[in-house]
């Protein structure tokens, strides 16, 4: 049995909500727009390396916060 990781833009919310932050914080901290975040939120896009880094650094958690892990019969 395999475990997957799958990005989740509510443990995103969660986090930012969390740590105090609005949106429009968030963005203008990570440099990207407050679309992006909330596009990032639902789900609609999921955001780069880069920016999960530093949204991570942002909410003082890792990137593991970010996703939620899913076993997988699936023999790859």
């Amino acid at each position: 049995m395999a475990s997957r990781r799958r990005w989740s833009g509510d443990l995103l919310k969660a986090q930012r909500e969390a740590a105090g932050y609005t949106r429009a914080q968030v963005a203008i901290a990570i440099r990207r727009s407050w679309a992006a975040i909330y596009q990032f939120e639902r789900d609609e896009l999921t955001p780069g390396r880069e920016a999960q880094a530093e949204m991570a650094d942002l909410f003082g958690c890792s990137l593991d916060a970010f996703y939620v892990f899913e076993e997988s019969d699936a023999v790859a």
